[in-house]
Parts: C-alpha cells; sequence; structure tokens
C-alpha cells in the first residue's frame, strides 16, 4: 500500500482567496503579493460566473495590461474549463462550460486597447470616428509622427511663430533628445487628453524692459560701493559677479525681448555677501546689502513670470502640433493606441445611449495587472461597471454596479510610469470598491522557499511604507510562503571577499573583480557540492546545475569581468544582453546579409552572407561555451 501523500498546510488568506473566487454579488479590489496566483483567482472567479449561470462569457470582460499577457489568460481560460469538463460535474454547469469553450474564440478576452477597439468599432458615431478606421501599429504611427513634426515645425518656423523663436531665444533645441521641443511634442500627444486642461498664459506681470531700466542704476550703484568701500578675499569674487550681471543687464538693453528675457533668465545675483569686519563704512554696507536685496527679489519674480509664460506659450503653440497629428490621422483614418482610450472614455462620458448599451451588453468587467493601470483605463472600466439607472459625470463618483467590477493587483509591482500607470489613481480606485464592496489580499506565495521569504518580509517591512505625504507608496503586505523549508540550508548568503585583500583593491575594478571572484567560486561550490534544487517539471529535487544558476546586475557595467572570473572558475555560461550579443556568430551573419542587401557591391559582406558567417565573427566570437540555462 502507497503511503498517502501529506496534506499540504491551510492557506493563510483562504478566506479571502474564497471570497474573491466564489463572492460574485460584490465587486472586489484584491491586492495580491508576488507569486500569490492573482491570475488563477481571476479565472476562477471567472468560471464560477459562467458556471453557475450568472453570466455567459460574451457578457464577461477580462482585461489584462499586454498581449502576451492577454493571449497567456485565455489559454489559461481554457486549460481550466477542460479541466473542468474532464471531472465530474453537473449536467447544467457542463453544457454551460461547453458552450463557453466554443465561445472562447470571440470572447472579450485581451487587452485595454483591444476592447475599446471594439466598443468604437460597435459605436462609432458616438465615437465619432470612422466606422472603417485602421489601427496605427507603433511603427507606422512614429514615422507619421516624425512626419507631421517636420512638416508642421518647417510651417510654423517659415510663419515666424513668435513662441517656438522665443522657445529658440532661451536655448531650448528643437530636436535634442529627452529635452528639446520635439520630446515635449511627444509627451503632450501622449497626454493629449490633458490638453484641455492646460492652464492659460498668465496676464500681467513684470515686464523685461522694466526690470532692466530697474536693474541697471542699481547694479552700477551696488559694483561702486562694493570697490569703492569693500575690500579683502571674500569681497573680491562678490564684486566680479555682480560686474558680470551688470554688465549682461546692458548687453540686454540692447537686445530684443526674447534675446534679453534669455540673458536675464541666466543672470545669478546670489552669492556670499562679504560680512561687515570686509567694509570700510557701515552705511555704505548697509546700502550695498539693500541694493543686492532688491535686486535678487526683482530677479526672482520675473525670472518666475517669464517661466509660467515661457511654458504656457510654448505648450500652447505645441497644442498646433497635436491637431496637425489629429489631422493627419483623419485624413488617413487611422487611430493610434492612445486615440483608442482617449476616444473610448469620450464616447462613455459624453453618450448616454453609448454608455448604456455597453452597460447592459457586458454584466462583469474583470481587470487583471491593475497597478499598471493608467487614469483613461480607471474611467473606462468605472463607467461601464455602473448601474443601469445612473449617469455619473466623473469616475470617482460612479455608483457601481454590486458584484460587476473585480480588480487584481500588487501595486509594489506598478513598473509602467513611462505608459502614464499612476499608483495614486490605483489607491484612489481601491478606496471607491472598498466604499462599495470591499478589498482583499493575497499574502500566501506559491514561489519561494520559506527561508527566502524570511528574509524579503525582514527587508522591505521596513522599507516599504506609506508616506504621510500622499499614497505614492503603498504599504507593504507581508508574504506568507506555501513552499516549506529547503534542503537544510539557508535562503540567502552575503558574500565577501577575503579580509587579505583589502589592501590590494584600490579601484572600482578590482572591488568588482573581487565581487566576481567570490559569485563564481560560489557558484562552483554549490554544484561540487551537487546542493539539491526542486525540479518542478520533474517533481522532485536533484543536484544543481550551472543551468540553474542566474546571475543578475542592475547593468551590464561589469559584465566583462564576470564573464572572465565564471570562465576562469570553469563555469560555462551564457550572457543574455549587453555588447555580447552583437558577438555571437549569427549576429555577424545577419549584418552581412543586411549590409549586402544595402550594398551588392560590398564584397566581403556578400561573401559572408554566403557562407552564413562573416569573417569578423572569426575573430569576435564569444569565448564561453553557452549553457542549458544562463549563468
Amino acid at each position: 500500500m502507497s503511503p498517502r501523500k501529506p496534506k499540504p498546510p491551510p492557506l493563510a488568506d483562504a478566506r479571502d482567496r474564497a471570497r474573491a473566487e466564489r463572492e460574485v454579488d460584490t465587486s472586489f479590489a484584491v491586492e495580491a503579493a508576488a507569486g500569490a496566483g492573482k491570475t488563477t483567482v481571476l479565472v476562477s472567479r471567472l468560471l464560477e460566473l459562467v458556471g453557475s449561470g450568472r453570466a455567459a462569457l460574451d457578457e464577461i470582460v477580462a482585461i489584462t495590461f499586454t498581449e502576451r499577457a492577454a493571449g497567456e489568460l485565455k489559454m489559461r481560460v481554457r486549460e481550466r474549463i477542460e479541466d473542468e469538463l474532464a471531472g465530474d460535474i453537473d449536467d447544467a454547469r457542463r453544457a454551460r462550460l461547453a458552450q463557453a469553450l466554443d465561445d472562447l474564440g470571440h470572447a472579450s478576452i485581451g487587452t485595454i486597447h483591444g476592447f475599446c477597439a471594439s466598443l468604437l468599432r460597435e459605436r462609432p458615431v458616438e465615437a465619432g470616428v470612422d466606422p472603417q478606421f485602421a489601427l496605427a501599429d507603433e511603427l507606422g504611427a512614429s514615422l507619421l509622427r516624425e512626419r507631421t513634426w517636420e512638416n508642421w515645425l518647417e510651417a510654423e518656423l517659415a510663419a515666424g511663430n513668435p513662441a517656438l523663436l522665443r522657445a529658440v531665444a532661451h536655448g531650448i533645441a528643437l530636436e535634442e533628445p529627452d529635452r528639446g521641443l520635439y520630446d515635449l511634442a511627444q509627451r503632450m500627444l501622449r497626454c493629449r487628453d490633458l490638453l484641455g486642461a492646460c492652464p492659460p498664459r498668465p496676464q500681467g506681470g513684470a515686464s523685461i524692459r522694466q526690470f532692466l531700466a530697474f536693474a541697471r542704476p542699481k547694479l552700477a550703484s551696488l559694483v561702486d560701493q562694493l570697490e569703492t568701500y569693500c575690500g579683502g578675499p571674500t569681497c573680491e569674487p562678490f564684486r566680479a559677479k555682480m560686474e558680470e550681471a551688470r554688465r549682461t543687464v546692458v548687453l540686454a538693453e540692447g537686445l530684443g525681448d526674447a534675446q534679453a528675457e534669455a540673458q536675464v533668465m541666466r543672470l545669478e545675483l546670489k552669492g556670499r555677501f562679504p560680512g561687515i569686519k570686509h567694509w570700510s563704512r557701515e552705511p555704505s554696507r548697509d546700502l550695498a546689502k539693500e541694493l543686492h536685496e532688491a535686486l535678487k527679489a526683482r530677479l526672482a519674480e520675473l525670472q518666475e513670470a517669464i517661466g509660467q509664460d515661457l511654458t504656457a506659450a510654448t505648450a500652447e503653440a505645441l497644442c498646433g502640433y497635436v491637431g496637425a497629428y489629429r489631422a493627419a490621422k483623419e485624413a488617413e483614418g487611422l487611430l493610434d493606441f492612445d486615440d483608442l482610450l482617449v476616444v473610448a472614455r469620450d464616447m462613455l462620458a459624453r453618450s448616454r445611449e453609448a454608455r448604456d448599451h455597453f452597460k447592459a451588453a457586458y454584466s462583469y468587467l474583470l481587470v487583471d495587472e491593475f497597478q499598471d493601470t493608467d487614469p483613461l483605463q480607471v474611467e473606462i472600466v468605472f463607467f461601464l461597471a455602473e448601474r443601469r439607472d445612473c449617469h455619473a459625470e466623473r469616475w470617482h463618483e460612479v455608483e457601481l454596479e454590486p458584484g460587476k467590477l473585480f480588480v487584481v493587483g500588487d501595486p509594489k509591482q506598478s513598473i509602467y510610469r513611462f505608459r502614464r500607470a499612476d499608483i495614486e489613481i490605483y489607491e484612489r480606485a481601491k478606496a471607491a470598491l472598498r466604499r462599495q464592496g470591499d478589498t482583499l489580499v493575497l499574502s500566501q506565495s506559491f514561489r519561494p522557499l520559506a527561508e527566502l521569504v524570511a528574509t524579503v518580509n525582514h527587508l522591505f517591512a521596513t522599507l516599504i511604507r506609506k508616506p504621510p505625504d500622499g499614497a505614492y507608496q503603498p504599504d507593504y503586505v507581508p508574504l506568507h510562503p506555501h513552499r516549506g523549508r529547503g534542503p537544510r540550508r539557508p535562503g540567502s548568503y552575503l558574500l565577501y571577499p577575503p579580509p587579505d585583500l583589502a589592501d590590494e583593491l584600490t579601484g572600482q575594478d578590482d572591488y568588482r573583480r573581487a565581487e566576481a571572484r567570490c559569485v563564481a567560486a560560489m557558484v562552483r561550490r554549490m554544484v561540487d557540492e551537487g546542493w539539491a534544487v526542486f525540479d518542478k517539471a520533474e517533481g522532485r529535487e536533484r543536484p544543481v546545475g550551472y543551468g540553474d544558476v542566474a546571475v543578475l546586475a542592475r547593468t551590464f557595467t561589469a559584465s566583462d569581468i564576470y564573464a572572465d572570473e565564471l570562465a576562469a572558475a570553469g563555469i560555462p555560461l551564457r550572457i543574455v544582453g549587453g555588447r555580447h550579443f552583437y558577438l555571437a556568430s549569427e549576429i555577424h551573419s545577419l549584418v552581412a546579409v543586411l549590409k549586402a542587401i544595402d550594398n551588392p557591391h560590398d564584397g566581403l559582406s556578400l561573401v559572408g552572407a554566403l557562407r552564413g558567417r562573416s569573417s569578423a565573427s572569426r575573430t569576435a566570437s564569444c569565448s564561453w561555451p553557452p549553457a542549458r540555462a544562463g549563468a
């Protein structure tokens, strides 16, 4: 008689997990720790809705963040349905699940962008879009943005757009990466839904000519007082700075307004004012101090006013580019990915008929990876989850249909800030769900060993805390390990170089090499001693191999050093990323093919392409043998 398998320990979050899966009349915000199986819970809730007869699959929307995640989600739904159909279930549930399996191909399980596209195609009139619109992929949209920018900028500069010429006079480059006008224009495109709320240009305020008229005599008097009555090592640098400021003001008076503004914006009057011991006359010091303070205050006021006006004027001008890009898309019948969200949100916010139609069409909305949701996506899902007889103007005023909205996420894993994912919006949405439903926490992590969980909880419990001044950082939720303890070893090790190396470590590379040598020695020891790892595929423990080890680093700066030390220890490795990617023979072959296509007269590349290996790869091939999985 074979021994019974030990009964698994009870889950620490069993109650919350059961409510998330089966309490379908309550809307939930589920916060899940890493490895807690939040997608599994979402799939279980979906099957409960379908299998119990609460909704057909075409009445349910399941949304995740990326195409890859959407594909995996649909596959997991299929696998769970097939598993249930293979088991012992009642006839009614079997019929519902079988129908769901047939309907899975056209179910609303996908990305928020794909879902919004389907809404717009169904109601193009209310959305105000071409019924036959095409979706511009990222490459096509990028080319159209660049083409539109070039045409628009050329026309605006030729027409003498004062805001753009002013920005250039202030030293703002037209196309400098991350700082130029083009980059600002692209950022405005990504936030096009907010442009209607841009603050107006400030009215009145300080005049550049008034400031110059005020500053020139006062700077001359200040410099005169410093030259006549102040001396010593502190006074000379300060006097030279004030003299430079005086000359800048004199120069600015002869320039146009935009150039004069630019000069004044670079003006610097702060500095260490000479102490009383450096002055021969105390009244002169008092006068100079008064002049200096008055100049600083007036300059700060003017610079702030110029900065505000310049920012508003430049943004106002670039709105013309946003409009030109919109017109270019309309001429070609295109929408880009951001349009899908903006137009869908506008349709649901402004058209009661469209909102009522889609609220009736979809009975349940399940949103995975909710921590990566941006403000537009929050508005869309809340409008669709609204009670049928309500029409709130703002998403946070929405009265939810009980049980209709279910979101899961982990705020500690929010990584898409560049796509406008906002942890504070997440917290506001969670609070709204708590008021009308409930919040649940899944803390049972199925991935790490107990020893590693203890280390992680100890480290991060004090580091990840909600700050007193906002909700931009979530509190830490401790993990509860599901796996038992490992095979008689700690869950983490700290590696140190031998003490006698301290005198030999003189530079950063020395430290990195010592660190790499320690890591290599540790990896070699693990394999030589046959440390045990659990093989999930085989369902058993086995000795660790080099392919089970991964060395993670923040950057590739030290990858050469690590490669050398690991190779010296006889450890096979594969480097993923970094410049080593370009040393592989396959990449050399591909480059040779592309060069030969670009220039058929390039004999060396043509020969390399025909051979399937460029001559350069013979001398630049990687010297480390590949492993089954990267070290």
